[in-house]
């Protein structure tokens, strides 16, 4: 009886640390498949290591083109608009008439002028004889007159000669504003709006009053689209653009940017880059809406995370990783972003533990513990 009692408690002893063994082994596999660590207390968060990965960057931009060159043409004087030459569609060559003013006050100011310069002219030849004569008659009689007198005639004469310099100008001046009644195409283009009619009176400049004209070239055009920051430091002139027009479906057109601002524009972080688009056969219109398609180079060693671990901090983009147990974060650029994933470039490393879900306000150097849900692939 001794004996069974004793095989059995035996038995019982061996079956509960059998018990305790297994469950201490399946609690220990648990924390090593899971990552946590034994530092109780600690806020835990989810980590992935970052993937390698070859991307190829292209971007879908819409775009316009736009006239080559352009101009609200003013008046630069105010005066009656006499006649409009040319209306919406004309075809016009460099130089010529598009309109012209009437200013009859300018007209009088301008005969009143030409008076002044047969005046000052007259004044200045009499001048010129009373200082001679004075010369002469000092030379052949010494002492017939003072060199007083010789001095005065010689400084009348050269007021005398000012005055014609001055009256002069004037005539000028006034030929110059008569000049401007007349509106000359300043390029070879298409007018492409028309503002006045005659009759009309016309401000001069262009602060409180209408153009009389506006003209576009169109000959040549600027295809305009704007590149996002993140992808802006890779457009280069010469980079091979295709771009599709509404207006022509089904055809495509190849070009290579013309030119680059080399600055982002303030309001909204892109960056404005043209094509040239030759345009003589006039086959394209200004204002026709774009859709255009840029290759850049493709990263070989692209890191790509989740795109729930991208996070703004103090006005930079950011992520949130964990080095020897405690945060780090480190900005980064984000170089194409498909909503679910993104690929970045900056200062991450490929092993790094990046955090995509956690505690919220996690500061720099606080300790944590992690929980590895397996990297991206």
């Amino acid at each position: 009886m001794n004996k069974m009692v004793a095989s059995k408690i035996v038995i019982t002893l061996l079956v509960t640390l059998s018990c305790v063994y297994f469950s201490a082994c399946r609690k220990a596999d648990s924390t090593q498949e899971t990552g946590i660590h034994a530092d109780e207390g600690l806020p835990t968060v989810v980590i992935v290591n970052p993937a390698r990965d070859e991307v190829k960057q292209s971007l879908m931009l819409s775009g316009s083109l736009e006239p080559y060159e352009k101009a609200a043409l003013y008046a630069k004087v105010t005066g009656f608009l006499e006649k409009v030459y040319v209306d919406i569609g004309d075809v016009i060559k460099r130089g010529d008439m598009l309109a012209r003013l009437t200013v009859p006050e300018a007209l009088s100011e301008l005969k009143r002028a030409e008076a002044e310069v047969v005046k000052a002219k007259a004044n200045a030849g009499l001048a010129v004889i009373t200082y001679r004569r004075l010369a002469d008659l000092q030379t052949l009689e010494p002492g017939a007159i003072t060199q007083q007198d010789v001095d005065l005639a010689s400084a009348q004469l050269g007021i005398a000669r000012a005055e014609v310099q001055v009256s002069e100008a004037t005539v000028t001046r006034f030929r110059t504003l008569l000049s401007y009644t007349t509106i000359r195409a300043p390029f070879a283009g298409t007018v492409k709006r028309r503002f006045a009619d005659t009759g009309m009176l016309i401000t001069a400049g262009a602060t409180n009053s209408e153009p009389i004209v506006e003209v576009v070239r169109t000959d040549k055009l600027r295809l305009v689209i704007y590149i996002p920051e993140s992808l802006a430091p890779y457009v280069r002139r010469g980079q091979k653009v295709l771009f599709t027009l509404d207006a022509f479906p089904g055809e495509s057109f190849e070009r290579t940017v013309s030119r680059i601002a080399g600055a982002l524009m303030e309001d909204t972080r892109n960056m404005r880059v043209e094509i040239d688009i030759d345009n003589a056969s006039g086959k394209f219109l200004p204002g026709m809406y774009a859709t255009v398609h840029l290759a850049f180079k493709d990263i070989s060693d692209a890191l790509t995370i989740p795109a729930t671990a991208v996070q703004v901090k103090e006005g930079k983009t950011c992520i949130c990783t964990v080095e020897d147990g405690g945060i780090h974060w480190i900005p980064v650029t984000i170089l194409q972003d498909d909503g679910a994933e993104v690929v970045v470039a900056g200062e991450l490393r490929p092993g790094a533990a990046v955090v995509v879900a956690g505690p919220t306000l996690l500061e720099e150097g606080q300790k944590v513990q992690m929980r590895k849900e397996g990297a991206i692939k």
